[in-house]
């Protein structure tokens, strides 16, 4: 598994992709439909240009080859390899695309952290290619039934979650837990989303920023991982949950979701951060593994001259024992410079250093130094990665 990889299996108009790279993950985006593929590599020329998105213009099918793809002219996520499911609204057409097996591309480009998979009919061929051996920690599929389900329950996968796609809330069935009213849940769902005019004068709903400060435009996958609603279920909890929905047996107060859901599920529990974990052994091992690969000891910066850096370079001999070196810092606030808690370091402004990398200087890597800031710091470095610095995080993958 390659821990900074998503895979976005049918891409369509290319808003998750867009909150992955947003996110600091590199992305391999599938989509066969060729006019959304070529769109996508319009909107994202820069992140392809940078090596931070890959993407393929084909559909996934059983063999490789060519096959006739389904069209809506009026609804673009209308589009799938079966009919059917293209005929919604009379208007549709058929296209021939180039086919991959999912098997294949994944032995390409490498297991991804989290995969997520809305190809209209044909998301269970993706599950049925994980290899048990290696698989996603994270994955979502469109859910209109058990079978998904117990694919991902014979590839390894035992803590689920099915996500309403109106809302981003997951469905969990208790018959002895109380429940809103109907008005009280329906107010709940809509609190989550504002009615916005585009500049064209199209409306759309948009979900409202979340924590990241990222806001999903309405049909977005939405959250992944750690961060979608909800405790994970067993696979009985799961199916219970989901048939009660189905069946129309969930309480009235929850029925005011829609019936377009996706099934999320987790390899196993998360690693959780040890209670020992010690930031300044994880710049130990980053500046050992860099180290290998240049064959000597290392001079790495910090990003971030506050408290937490403060702390770190209290604990220096960590690393300087092993020979390597912080030889200064990274802030935009220059009420930093000289400051006394940091050793004396230089600290410079990301445009100083940014100029010293094109002028030629060699930087052997920038340590984020930060725990609750470190998501930000990671996309304030865009440019200097873009450079060609190396970016570690301490806390994140």
């Amino acid at each position: 598994m390659i821990t900074d990889l998503i895979y976005d299996v049918g891409m369509h108009n290319g808003n998750d992709t867009a909150y992955y790279l947003y996110k600091g993950y590199r992305v391999v985006a599938i989509e066969a439909n060729p006019v959304l593929a070529a769109q996508g590599r319009d909107r994202f020329a820069a992140e392809i240009a940078a090596g931070r998105l890959t993407l393929l213009s084909c559909g996934v099918s059983p063999q490789e080859g060519t096959a006739p793809f389904w069209v809506c002219e009026d609804v673009s996520e209308y589009r799938s390899f079966v009919p059917e499911a293209a005929q919604q609204t009379g208007k549709f057409h058929a296209l021939e695309v180039p086919c991959r097996t999912f098997a294949g591309i994944l032995r390409e480009h490498g297991t991804p952290y989290y995969l997520k998979v809305d190809i209209e009919a044909h998301d269970k061929l993706c599950m049925e290619a994980i290899d048990p051996r290696d698989p996603p920690a994270y994955v979502s599929m469109e859910m209109s039934d058990l079978s998904g389900l117990n694919i991902l329950l014979a590839k390894g996968y035992g803590a689920f979650k099915c996500i309403s796609q109106r809302c981003h809330r997951q469905i969990r069935f208790d018959p002895r837990a109380a429940l809103p009213t109907v008005a009280v849940a329906k107010a709940a769902e809509e609190a989550d989303w504002e009615y916005q005019i585009a500049k064209t004068g199209e409306k759309n709903w948009v979900r409202k920023p979340g924590p990241d400060g990222w806001s999903f435009a309405f049909g977005c996958s939405g959250p992944f991982g750690e961060a979608t609603d909800g405790v994970w279920q067993t696979w009985e909890e799961m199916a219970f949950s989901y048939l009660a929905q189905r069946l129309g047996h969930m309480p009235t107060a929850q029925r005011t979701m829609n019936n377009w859901f996706d099934l999320h599920a987790r390899i196993q529990p998360p690693e959780t951060q040890p209670v020992a974990f010690d930031p300044a052994l994880r710049i130990l091992k980053i500046m050992d593994e860099l180290s290998a690969t240049l064959h000597r000891p290392v001079q790495m910066w910090l990003f971030g001259a506050g408290r937490h850096t403060a702390r770190l370079l209290e604990q220096k001999t960590a690393w300087e024992q092993a020979g390597h070196k912080i030889v200064g810092l990274i802030d935009d606030d220059a009420r930093f410079a000289g400051n006394p808690v940091h050793l004396e370091l230089p600290v410079w402004s990301r445009q100083k250093l940014a100029d010293a990398v094109e002028s030629g200087q060699a930087i052997d890597g920038l340590i984020l130094s930060s725990d609750t800031f470190e998501d930000h710091f990671w996309q304030l470095t865009a440019a200097l990665r873009t450079q060609g610095v190396r970016v570690f995080r301490l806390y994140g993958a």
